[in-house]
């Protein structure tokens, strides 16, 4: 069985999400303040496991990737949830 990780992002994490960057959008808060670890969100997302060291790697449900690109369009975007799966 897969792990799986539960995404929350709110409010707070679009106000101080930065369009166009990686590791400081939206989800990558959210998904910092679930782990405690160094996010990256692209086609995937990358979280670290060890500093520097290891990472685990989830895939994204399609509307986590309409509201990255809303978001980084500038359109309005809303809090949500989603869950993204480990890949193995």
């Amino acid at each position: 069985m897969k792990n799986t990780l539960k995404v929350n992002v709110r409010a707070s994490h679009i106000a101080r999400g930065e369009r166009e960057q990686c590791e400081t959008c939206p989800i990558a808060l959210a998904i910092r303040a679930i782990t405690r670890r160094r996010a990256q969100v692209s086609d995937l997302i990358e979280v670290d496991t060890q500093p520097g060291m290891t990472h685990r790697f989830y895939t994204m449900p399609k509307k986590a990737h309409k509201f990255i690109a809303r978001f980084d369009a500038g359109r309005t975007v809303r809090p949500f949830t989603f869950v993204a799966r480990e890949q193995r």
